[in-house]
């Protein structure tokens, strides 16, 4: 099965980007406090940037599309920025409301498009053929409210931030209600996707997801199995991603080092392993032909997941087997032997033993790899095994510098030492328990 791979953008910087959307086989990533819209050529893995006319931090939050023109969330701006997809050109929208953290996360219905109140207290709606603004007011006080909006048909939900309930929008009444979500905290979701007629919601702080009946409208959650705070930011669906036919969501890796996927008819989770440790490392997630890519927040690369059916489980064993069977051909068969396979572990086949030691658990061997590529790093970094895998656009010498660091042998050190898989799979039901730990 494929893994993540990364993408250089060509821009360093802090909160660059927020929220990401496709049109065609272009991903379109919001400025947040860059200058420019990154714009991602899915097929060609082209990088570029549009210049966006607009200085400050903070601008927009969430972007989504009409036909070909795509429209970003005012986050601190008074601004709504508007993209052509096709010219590649920006024009802006006053959107006549002042103040900061106003809305985060848009999304289109009906040729309308509305905007989640964060900080402000209307939600803010755009027709995209007249180009004008105009607001509902959400009945709710208070700051940091919803963060992501989603459509179902005619209907729009907010995920809850710090509101412990669901803003529910009609499209065409532009009129709201709430449902209770019945679960309290701050930074609880992140984002929201729909899949058929059930929404899901991105665990930020929240160690759940949360789950919307869009025809009842009642709620129920699912545990994600990985705990901590700012674990995914951002979240879209892709048709038949899904185990059982339904579907899958991917959500973005904010502060976790994996990306989450839910399959929606069965409701369960598993996970990607990204390779890239560290904060607030991307924010906003959308597919494009066969990839999903995730828009840099803190992280200098792009992170491309592969938008694939996961195998069934008779189709995972022979995967399984196979794997198995290169392994044995590749390394010796006996790893309890150390000294042995010590003797065989060479610059030019560190990163392939690695891999494999990865696949079998094989912690006393993965320490030796991550103390040979510390002990003589330029070597192994121009080795062929190392460009091969780096071509291949593996996430191995991410890992192996994560391993470098927890073993305080290299840069970094002082990091923590990992036990998952390269893949980081698992599974995880709707009731908790087993399982591995992605607007």
């Amino acid at each position: 099965m494929k893994m993540a791979s990364l993408l250089s953008c060509g821009v360093v910087g802090e909160g660059k980007w927020a929220g990401c959307a496709a049109v065609g086989g272009k991903c379109f990533c919001a400025p947040h406090n860059a200058s420019h819209v990154l714009v991602i050529d899915t097929a060609t893995s082209a990088v570029r940037t549009i210049d966006c006319g607009v200085a400050g931090d903070c601008k927009w939050c969430g972007i989504a599309a009409v036909g070909g023109t795509l429209f970003c969330a005012p986050y601190d701006s008074d601004l709504v920025l508007v993209i052509d997809a096709q010219t590649e050109t920006v024009h802006t929208i006053a959107c006549g409301v002042a103040g900061s953290s106003k809305w985060a996360g848009i999304t289109a219905a009906g040729g309308k498009l509305f905007c989640a109140p964060l900080c402000s207290s209307p939600v803010l709606v755009i027709d995209a053929q007249t180009e004008t603004v105009r607001t509902v007011d959400c009945g709710v006080a208070g700051d940091f409210k919803w963060a992501g909006i989603a459509a179902v048909g005619g209907t729009l939900f907010c995920a809850p931030a710090m509101a412990d309930v669901v803003l529910v929008i009609d499209a065409q009444t532009e009129t709201v209600r709430i449902i209770e979500c019945g679960v309290a905290g701050s930074s609880k979701w992140a984002g929201i996707a729909a899949s058929g007629s059930k929404l899901f919601c991105a665990p930020c702080c929240s160690d759940l997801v949360l789950v919307i009946d869009a025809q009842t409208e009642t709620v129920r959650t699912v545990d994600c199995g990985v705990a901590g705070d700012g674990k995914w930011c951002g979240i879209t669906a892709v048709s038949g991603g899904g185990g059982g036919g339904g579907g899958a969501l991917y959500c973005a890796p904010y502060e976790s080092d994996l990306a989450l996927v839910i399959d929606a008819q069965a409701e369960t989770v598993r996970t990607i392993d990204c390779g890239v440790a560290g904060d607030f490392k991307w924010h906003g997630i959308a597919a494009a032909g066969d990839k999903l890519v995730c828009a840099p927040h803190n992280a200098t690369q792009l992170l491309l997941l592969p938008a694939a059916t996961p195998p069934d489980e008779e189709e995972e064993e022979e995967e399984e087997e196979e794997e198995e069977e290169e392994e044995e051909a590749q390394m010796p068969a006996d790893l309890d032997h150390l000294a042995s396979l010590l003797a065989s572990v060479s610059v030019e086949n560190v990163c392939d033993y690695f891999v494999h030691a990865h696949a079998a658990g094989h912690e006393a061997m993965l320490d030796a790899c991550a103390a040979l590529f510390a002990a003589d790093m330029a070597a192994v970094t121009q080795s062929e095994g190392f460009k091969r895998h780096t071509e291949e656009g593996s996430v191995v010498a991410a890992l192996l510098l994560t391993r470098v660091a927890a073993l305080g042998a290299g840069p970094g050190a002082g990091g923590r030492k990992r036990k998952r898989g390269l893949r980081g799979e698992g599974g995880g039901g709707a009731g908790g328990g087993g399982g591995a730990e992605g607007q």
